[in-house]
């Protein structure tokens, strides 16, 4: 048995990941942690302010942290490097009345990059988040190539050799 964690903090929520090898902790005062399961320790911490809602990507490579106001924020799984996200316009009203982020929402990230969410009324909701529509929609807004500070900064990868937006 391990027990672990987060200097006092309560665990709010929490996700399995990267082979099982992997548990991603959010704590009450704003912790964000990776612990190691096979090395029952901590891998990383980040303070930086997150979400009350953990899941992680179908590949593992990512987890993804979702805030009641609907601010969503990708972090790389293996070093903790904050990918930066959107805020998810989630409808306070749906077919079923009630929309939403609350306490029963849920989100999960599919390999191909969409991200499916459940709002408090129940309803299912398709969000692509693939890199290649990040891409798309950062050229879009730009109307022009990224630069090579602009792409680390939305991307989170390192710049291509090549024009990114055509």
């Amino acid at each position: 048995m391990q027990s672990v964690r987060l200097d006092g903090e309560k665990v709010n929520a929490l996700a399995l990941a990267g082979r099982g090898h992997a548990l991603f902790l959010d704590g009450s005062r704003g912790t964000f942690a990776r612990w190691d399961l096979d090395a029952q320790r901590f891998r990383w911490q980040s303070d930086e302010p997150n979400g009350a809602r953990v899941t992680s990507s179908a590949d593992g490579r990512t987890v993804l942290t979702l805030a009641d106001s609907g601010a969503l924020t990708r972090w790389d799984a293996d070093t903790g490097d904050r990918l930066g996200g959107p805020d998810i316009p989630l409808p306070l009203h749906t077919l079923s009345g009630i929309g939403g982020i609350g306490q029963h929402t849920g989100f999960v990230m599919d390999s191909a990059g969409t991200l499916w969410t459940a709002t408090e009324g129940g309803e299912v909701l398709s969000w692509d988040f693939s890199v290649a529509s990040w891409i798309e929609g950062l050229c879009r807004i730009a109307d022009r190539n990224l630069t090579d500070a602009e792409w680390r900064r939305y991307v989170g990868t390192t710049p291509p050799s090549r024009p990114t937006c055509d």
